[in-house]
């Protein structure tokens, strides 16, 4: 997976400058601007990545790990704009398809050096796989360079990692993942009992409260009951594995 600026880079004349900061690379929830996200099969997240103490950025080289054993990247968008404003950088950033090896790479290039602060780089859109709780990282590092403003130039920075929590206290029952077990989790247990859904490994995993071949009458008939206070004893829907 590649997501690459497309404009080629054009050196100077002007003698190397004096960095004054390193260029601080993030990655955060693009909804909360937190260092960590909370994802399922059936709520994915989108992290950002964004490079503070940009000016003077000419090109950038990232590459990106995550453990994906529990984590899964379905796309990287690029944006190349500034932080907050949306501003145009100038840039030109392409996102393509994503292997299932744990690894991004990001390639970024412009005519002229940015003159902003703040660049949002690109979103990456995370889920979890099926059958996997827990805590996965996801950081910057390998080969990563930054380009500065005269070709043969790189620049120092520095990049703190983000976490992404895989599938938190999953609840029995909740086929839509929604972290409750409701009447609309119990329908579509019905559903798939007579063929009309096809379940996911998740789903698979959530519904089959009894425990017995698969998801039928008797788990929506246990939901039932647990959504009116029926029944109140622990349910098993696992297992999840680490």
């Amino acid at each position: 997976m590649v997501a690459a600026v497309v404009f080629a880079m054009q050196g100077d004349s002007r003698p190397l400058h004096a960095q004054t900061a390193p260029v601080e690379i993030r990655i955060t929830d693009s909804a909360t601007g937190l260092a960590s996200i909370v994802v399922t099969p059936a709520t994915p997240g989108v992290l950002r990545l964004s490079a503070n103490n940009a000016s003077d950025v000419l090109g950038m080289y990232l590459e990106i790990f995550y453990d994906s054993s529990h984590v899964e990247v379905t796309k990287v968008t690029g944006i190349m704009r500034e932080c907050g404003t949306g501003a145009h950088t100038g840039f030109s950033a392409l996102g393509n398809d994503i292997p299932e090896n744990g690894q991004i790479k990001i390639a970024a290039a412009g005519t002229e050096p940015l003159v902003i602060e703040c660049v949002d780089i690109v979103d990456i859109t995370v889920t979890a796989k099926p059958n996997r709780a827990g805590s996965a990282e996801i950081r910057i590092g390998g080969d990563t360079e930054i380009l500065g403003p005269t070709v043969g130039e790189t620049l120092d920075y520095e990049a703190e990692p983000a976490a992404i929590t895989t599938n938190p206290s999953i609840v029995c029952g909740d086929m839509d993942g929604d972290g409750r077990l409701t009447v609309i989790d119990v329908v579509a247990m019905l559903q798939t009992s007579v063929g009309l859904i096809q379940p996911d490994a998740f789903q698979t995993v959530t519904g089959d409260l009894d425990r017995e071949s698969g998801i039928g009458v008797a788990d929506a008939l246990i939901g039932l009951q647990r959504i009116v206070g029926v029944s109140t004893g622990p349910l098993s829907c696992g297992p999840i594995q680490p």
